[in-house]
């Protein structure tokens, strides 16, 4: 099955944004990915390593 994902929600880093981005990219059975994650702060990368507070819809269907 071939599902389309949109990420929602706010972190604080963009590490974040791009960790939660690829590890649910990386799903199988994901063919199309949007990133919609608001990043809060503006800084360096690499700073942090979770992603609280992200939540995803995979064909109507939420993931928290």
């Amino acid at each position: 099955m071939i599902h389309r994902v949109t990420l929602t929600g706010a972190v604080d880093w963009a590490s974040q944004r791009h960790i939660a981005a690829r590890a649910v990219g990386q799903m199988r059975g994901i063919r199309g990915l949007t990133n919609a994650i608001e990043v809060r702060r503006k800084v360096a990368r690499g700073v942090a390593r979770s992603a609280p507070g992200v939540s995803a819809v995979v064909d109507d269907l939420v993931v928290e």
